[in-house]
Protein backbone atom coordinates (compact mmCIF):
# COMPACT_ATOMS: atom_id res chain seq x y z
CA UNK A 1 0.00 0.00 0.00
CA UNK A 2 2.90 2.42 0.78
CA UNK A 3 4.33 1.43 -2.63
CA UNK A 4 0.98 2.49 -4.32
CA UNK A 5 0.64 5.65 -2.61
CA UNK A 6 4.52 6.35 -3.63
CA UNK A 7 3.98 5.30 -7.43
CA UNK A 8 0.95 7.46 -7.59
CA UNK A 9 2.65 10.47 -6.55
CA UNK A 10 5.24 10.07 -8.85
CA UNK A 11 3.66 9.11 -11.99
CA UNK A 12 0.14 10.33 -13.17
CA UNK A 13 -2.47 7.51 -12.22
CA UNK A 14 -4.10 6.23 -15.59
CA UNK A 15 -7.07 4.68 -15.90
CA UNK A 16 -4.81 1.45 -17.81
CA UNK A 17 -3.97 -1.34 -15.96
CA UNK A 18 -0.73 -0.72 -14.56
CA UNK A 19 2.33 -3.49 -13.60
CA UNK A 20 4.31 -2.51 -10.77
CA UNK A 21 6.93 -5.46 -10.44
CA UNK A 22 9.19 -4.69 -6.79
CA UNK A 23 12.29 -6.65 -5.85
CA UNK A 24 13.25 -6.78 -2.88
CA UNK A 25 14.73 -9.23 -0.21
CA UNK A 26 11.79 -11.07 0.59
CA UNK A 27 10.57 -11.68 -3.10
CA UNK A 28 8.98 -10.95 -5.87
CA UNK A 29 5.67 -8.87 -5.19
CA UNK A 30 3.55 -7.98 -8.29
CA UNK A 31 0.57 -5.72 -8.60
CA UNK A 32 -1.72 -4.05 -10.40
CA UNK A 33 -3.33 -0.01 -10.36
CA UNK A 34 -6.01 1.28 -12.00
CA UNK A 35 -6.35 5.19 -11.72
CA UNK A 36 -3.58 4.83 -8.81
CA UNK A 37 -5.61 2.22 -6.71
CA UNK A 38 -4.05 -0.95 -5.91
CA UNK A 39 -6.52 -3.77 -7.22
CA UNK A 40 -4.41 -6.99 -7.14
CA UNK A 41 -1.29 -7.85 -5.38
CA UNK A 42 0.64 -11.03 -5.75
CA UNK A 43 3.65 -12.12 -4.07
CA UNK A 44 6.22 -14.89 -4.75
CA UNK A 45 8.86 -15.65 -1.77
CA UNK A 46 12.48 -16.62 -2.67
CA UNK A 47 12.15 -19.77 -1.24
CA UNK A 48 9.63 -20.74 -3.47
CA UNK A 49 12.03 -20.07 -6.51
CA UNK A 50 15.07 -21.63 -4.93
CA UNK A 51 13.81 -24.54 -3.96
CA UNK A 52 15.92 -27.12 -2.73
CA UNK A 53 18.77 -25.45 -4.62
CA UNK A 54 21.72 -23.58 -2.44
CA UNK A 55 20.92 -20.28 -4.86
CA UNK A 56 18.99 -19.18 -7.02
CA UNK A 57 20.58 -18.90 -10.95
CA UNK A 58 20.19 -16.62 -13.03
CA UNK A 59 18.12 -18.61 -15.60
CA UNK A 60 15.53 -19.86 -12.15
CA UNK A 61 15.16 -16.44 -11.37
CA UNK A 62 14.19 -15.45 -15.34
CA UNK A 63 12.06 -17.71 -15.66
CA UNK A 64 10.29 -17.37 -12.24
CA UNK A 65 10.02 -13.28 -13.31
CA UNK A 66 8.52 -15.01 -16.70
CA UNK A 67 6.50 -17.15 -14.72
CA UNK A 68 4.59 -14.59 -12.36
CA UNK A 69 4.48 -11.49 -14.70
CA UNK A 70 2.17 -14.05 -17.08
CA UNK A 71 0.23 -14.99 -14.67
CA UNK A 72 -0.69 -11.60 -14.01
CA UNK A 73 -0.95 -10.51 -17.36
CA UNK A 74 -3.66 -13.46 -17.39
CA UNK A 75 -5.69 -12.27 -14.56
CA UNK A 76 -5.58 -8.62 -15.87
CA UNK A 77 -7.05 -10.01 -19.31
CA UNK A 78 -9.67 -12.27 -17.38
CA UNK A 79 -10.54 -9.33 -15.08
CA UNK A 80 -10.42 -5.96 -17.14
CA UNK A 81 -10.25 -7.43 -20.33
CA UNK A 82 -7.64 -5.35 -21.53
CA UNK A 83 -3.86 -6.29 -21.87
CA UNK A 84 -1.09 -4.98 -20.16
CA UNK A 85 1.04 -2.39 -21.68
CA UNK A 86 3.31 -0.56 -19.45
CA UNK A 87 5.15 -2.10 -16.24
CA UNK A 88 6.87 -0.04 -13.63
CA UNK A 89 10.10 -1.79 -11.91
CA UNK A 90 11.47 -1.34 -8.47
CA UNK A 91 14.63 -3.80 -8.96
CA UNK A 92 17.86 -2.22 -7.19
CA UNK A 93 21.05 -3.33 -10.18
CA UNK A 94 18.34 -5.41 -12.10
CA UNK A 95 16.23 -2.35 -13.82
CA UNK A 96 18.00 -2.25 -17.34
CA UNK A 97 18.32 -6.39 -17.14
CA UNK A 98 14.34 -7.03 -16.11
CA UNK A 99 13.37 -3.92 -18.19
CA UNK A 100 14.78 -5.70 -21.12
CA UNK A 101 13.68 -9.18 -20.55
CA UNK A 102 9.65 -7.71 -19.70
CA UNK A 103 10.34 -5.46 -22.89
CA UNK A 104 11.29 -8.57 -24.91
CA UNK A 105 9.11 -11.30 -23.69
CA UNK A 106 5.33 -9.45 -23.24
CA UNK A 107 5.89 -5.77 -25.09
CA UNK A 108 5.56 -3.94 -22.11
CA UNK A 109 7.09 -0.09 -21.95
CA UNK A 110 8.67 -0.44 -18.85
CA UNK A 111 10.02 2.07 -16.53
CA UNK A 112 12.11 2.52 -13.03
CA UNK A 113 10.16 4.17 -10.25
CA UNK A 114 11.86 7.66 -9.90
CA UNK A 115 10.45 10.05 -7.45
CA UNK A 116 11.65 13.10 -8.49
CA UNK A 117 10.77 14.78 -5.14
CA UNK A 118 13.41 12.30 -3.06
CA UNK A 119 16.04 11.81 -5.75
CA UNK A 120 18.68 11.50 -2.99
CA UNK A 121 16.98 8.75 -1.34
CA UNK A 122 17.40 5.09 -3.18
CA UNK A 123 14.81 2.03 -3.41
CA UNK A 124 15.44 1.04 0.17
CA UNK A 125 13.44 4.33 1.53
CA UNK A 126 10.33 3.92 -1.23
CA UNK A 127 8.21 2.09 1.46
CA UNK A 128 8.88 4.74 4.36
CA UNK A 129 8.41 7.86 2.02
CA UNK A 130 4.79 6.32 0.73
CA UNK A 131 3.98 5.74 4.61
CA UNK A 132 5.26 9.64 4.76
CA UNK A 133 3.10 10.74 1.79
CA UNK A 134 -0.21 9.20 3.82
CA UNK A 135 0.89 11.33 7.01
CA UNK A 136 1.13 14.65 5.15
CA UNK A 137 -2.30 14.33 4.09
CA UNK A 138 -5.26 15.77 5.57
CA UNK A 139 -6.90 12.61 7.94
CA UNK A 140 -10.33 13.81 7.14
CA UNK A 141 -9.53 13.07 3.53
CA UNK A 142 -7.54 9.91 4.50
CA UNK A 143 -9.69 7.21 2.69
CA UNK A 144 -7.41 4.53 2.71
CA UNK A 145 -7.26 1.01 4.61
CA UNK A 146 -6.00 0.98 7.89
CA UNK A 147 -5.00 -2.27 9.94
CA UNK A 148 -5.83 0.28 13.16
CA UNK A 149 -9.22 -0.41 15.34
CA UNK A 150 -10.17 3.26 14.24
CA UNK A 151 -10.96 4.63 10.54
CA UNK A 152 -8.58 7.75 9.87
CA UNK A 153 -11.71 10.06 10.32
CA UNK A 154 -12.50 8.74 13.78
CA UNK A 155 -8.62 9.59 13.97
CA UNK A 156 -9.26 12.96 12.18
CA UNK A 157 -11.83 13.87 14.89
CA UNK A 158 -10.09 12.43 17.63
CA UNK A 159 -7.06 14.42 16.98
CA UNK A 160 -9.29 17.88 16.45
CA UNK A 161 -10.87 16.93 19.76
CA UNK A 162 -7.46 16.84 22.09
CA UNK A 163 -6.58 19.82 19.67
CA UNK A 164 -9.79 21.58 20.61
CA UNK A 165 -9.11 20.16 24.42
CA UNK A 166 -5.18 21.64 24.00
CA UNK A 167 -6.52 24.78 22.79
CA UNK A 168 -9.10 25.85 25.41
CA UNK A 169 -6.79 24.18 28.47
CA UNK A 170 -3.99 26.76 27.12
CA UNK A 171 -6.73 29.88 27.00
CA UNK A 172 -8.14 28.75 30.58
CA UNK A 173 -4.60 28.54 31.88
CA UNK A 174 -3.80 32.28 29.57
CA UNK A 175 -7.27 34.11 31.33
CA UNK A 176 -6.03 32.25 35.18
CA UNK A 177 -2.78 33.76 35.03
CA UNK A 178 -3.92 37.41 34.16
CA UNK A 179 -6.70 37.18 37.06
CA UNK A 180 -3.74 35.96 39.33
CA UNK A 181 -1.53 38.89 38.38
CA UNK A 182 -4.81 41.23 38.33
CA UNK A 183 -5.57 40.12 42.06
CA UNK A 184 -1.90 40.41 43.04
CA UNK A 185 -1.58 44.04 41.73
CA UNK A 186 -5.19 44.75 42.98
CA UNK A 187 -3.73 42.94 46.88
CA UNK A 188 -0.62 45.22 46.84
CA UNK A 189 -2.66 48.60 45.72
CA UNK A 190 -5.73 47.44 48.94
CA UNK A 191 -2.16 46.76 51.40
CA UNK A 192 -0.90 50.22 50.09
CA UNK A 193 -3.92 51.68 50.69
CA UNK A 194 -4.59 50.38 53.78
CA UNK A 195 -0.76 51.68 54.94
CA UNK A 196 -2.15 54.98 54.27
CA UNK A 197 -5.51 55.12 56.08
CA UNK A 198 -3.37 53.63 59.07
CA UNK A 199 -0.71 56.44 58.85
CA UNK A 200 -3.43 59.00 58.60
CA UNK A 201 -5.62 57.70 61.51
CA UNK A 202 -1.97 57.69 63.94
CA UNK A 203 -2.16 61.33 63.02
CA UNK A 204 -5.67 61.99 63.85
CA UNK A 205 -4.77 60.71 67.35
CA UNK A 206 -1.83 62.89 68.10
CA UNK A 207 -3.91 66.10 68.07
CA UNK A 208 -4.78 67.19 71.59
CA UNK A 209 -8.20 66.23 72.81
CA UNK A 210 -9.14 68.83 75.30
CA UNK A 211 -9.57 71.66 73.06
CA UNK A 212 -12.07 69.37 70.65
CA UNK A 213 -14.01 69.07 74.28
CA UNK A 214 -13.70 72.32 75.05
CA UNK A 215 -15.49 73.32 72.08
CA UNK A 216 -18.03 70.71 72.21
CA UNK A 217 -18.99 71.77 76.02
CA UNK A 218 -19.07 75.42 75.09
CA UNK A 219 -21.56 74.57 71.99
CA UNK A 220 -23.59 72.12 74.31
CA UNK A 221 -24.12 74.94 76.67
CA UNK A 222 -25.12 77.39 73.97
CA UNK A 223 -27.68 74.56 73.21
CA UNK A 224 -29.12 74.23 76.29
CA UNK A 225 -29.00 77.94 77.21
CA UNK A 226 -31.78 78.31 73.88
CA UNK A 227 -33.46 75.61 74.70
CA UNK A 228 -34.39 77.33 77.89
CA UNK A 229 -35.16 80.81 76.45
CA UNK A 230 -37.44 79.18 73.60
CA UNK A 231 -39.26 77.27 77.00
CA UNK A 232 -39.51 80.78 79.01
CA UNK A 233 -41.02 81.95 75.44
CA UNK A 234 -43.28 79.38 74.76
CA UNK A 235 -44.55 79.85 78.87
CA UNK A 236 -44.84 84.05 78.45
CA UNK A 237 -46.56 83.51 75.29
CA UNK A 238 -50.45 84.00 75.21
CA UNK A 239 -52.90 80.94 74.35
CA UNK A 240 -54.87 82.17 71.00
CA UNK A 241 -56.40 78.61 70.73
CA UNK A 242 -59.26 79.44 72.85
CA UNK A 243 -60.19 82.94 71.60
CA UNK A 244 -59.70 80.45 67.86
CA UNK A 245 -62.17 78.63 69.04
CA UNK A 246 -64.71 81.44 70.01
CA UNK A 247 -64.24 82.79 66.63
CA UNK A 248 -65.02 79.73 65.13
CA UNK A 249 -68.20 78.73 67.56
CA UNK A 250 -69.92 82.07 66.57
CA UNK A 251 -69.33 81.55 62.93
CA UNK A 252 -71.07 78.55 63.28
CA UNK A 253 -73.55 80.34 64.60
CA UNK A 254 -74.53 83.08 62.39
CA UNK A 255 -73.30 80.60 59.36
CA UNK A 256 -70.66 83.25 58.83
CA UNK A 257 -67.35 82.70 56.89
CA UNK A 258 -64.10 84.15 57.75
CA UNK A 259 -62.04 85.32 54.77
CA UNK A 260 -59.29 86.79 56.81
CA UNK A 261 -58.52 87.31 60.41
CA UNK A 262 -55.11 89.92 60.77
CA UNK A 263 -54.05 89.71 64.76
CA UNK A 264 -51.08 92.09 65.15
CA UNK A 265 -50.85 91.54 68.94
CA UNK A 266 -52.82 91.11 71.83
CA UNK A 267 -53.29 94.72 72.39
CA UNK A 268 -54.07 96.14 69.21
CA UNK A 269 -57.49 95.83 67.56
CA UNK A 270 -58.15 92.59 65.79
CA UNK A 271 -59.64 93.09 62.20
CA UNK A 272 -62.08 90.92 60.32
CA UNK A 273 -63.28 90.10 56.75
CA UNK A 274 -66.18 87.82 56.58
CA UNK A 275 -69.71 86.44 54.66
CA UNK A 276 -72.58 86.37 55.57
CA UNK A 277 -75.66 85.08 54.19
CA UNK A 278 -77.02 88.52 54.11
CA UNK A 279 -76.77 92.12 55.66
CA UNK A 280 -79.18 90.94 58.67
CA UNK A 281 -76.95 88.36 59.79
CA UNK A 282 -73.73 90.07 59.74
CA UNK A 283 -75.23 92.98 61.90
CA UNK A 284 -76.66 89.87 63.95
CA UNK A 285 -73.27 88.55 64.26
CA UNK A 286 -71.84 92.16 64.90
CA UNK A 287 -74.50 92.18 67.76
CA UNK A 288 -73.02 88.74 69.12
CA UNK A 289 -69.70 89.72 69.03
CA UNK A 290 -70.62 93.40 71.21
CA UNK A 291 -72.16 90.57 73.67
CA UNK A 292 -69.26 88.93 74.80
CA UNK A 293 -67.66 89.99 77.75
CA UNK A 294 -63.96 89.52 76.80
CA UNK A 295 -64.46 92.01 73.40
CA UNK A 296 -64.85 95.18 73.10
CA UNK A 297 -64.95 98.51 70.53
CA UNK A 298 -66.77 96.05 68.05
CA UNK A 299 -67.30 98.09 64.82
CA UNK A 300 -68.82 96.98 61.92
CA UNK A 301 -68.82 100.28 59.46
CA UNK A 302 -72.03 99.60 56.86
CA UNK A 303 -69.71 101.23 53.94
CA UNK A 304 -68.08 97.54 54.20
CA UNK A 305 -70.74 95.63 53.61
CA UNK A 306 -71.41 94.85 49.91
CA UNK A 307 -73.13 92.26 47.96
CA UNK A 308 -71.09 89.54 46.30
CA UNK A 309 -71.47 88.24 42.96
CA UNK A 310 -73.11 84.56 45.07
CA UNK A 311 -75.65 86.57 46.98
CA UNK A 312 -73.92 86.62 50.24
CA UNK A 313 -72.77 90.04 51.76
CA UNK A 314 -68.97 90.94 52.79
CA UNK A 315 -67.75 92.96 55.46
CA UNK A 316 -65.41 94.37 57.64
CA UNK A 317 -65.45 93.97 61.87
CA UNK A 318 -63.05 95.06 64.00
CA UNK A 319 -62.63 95.01 67.77
CA UNK A 320 -60.48 94.75 70.88
CA UNK A 321 -59.95 92.19 73.34
CA UNK A 322 -60.06 93.08 77.09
Amino acid sequence: LALTRLVSHAVAPAPQAVLTLNISSDGLDLFILKNGKLYFDHFRSWLSIQGESRQITKRAFESAVIEEVQQVINFTINRFKERLRQAIIIAPGFESEIGGLLGERFGLAVAPLAVRDFVSLGPSWFIALGSALRGLADRSRDQDISLSPFSSIESYYQEQTFHFAVLWRNIIIEVAVVFLIVFIGVNVFLVDVFNQNQTQLESFKTRPVIQELTVLQEKVQEFNRLVVMAEQAKTAAPSWLPFLEQLQTLADRHRVHYDRIIMSSIREPIHINARAPSSAVAVAFKNTFTQQPNFKNVDLPLVSATVLDDGSVGFALSFSLR
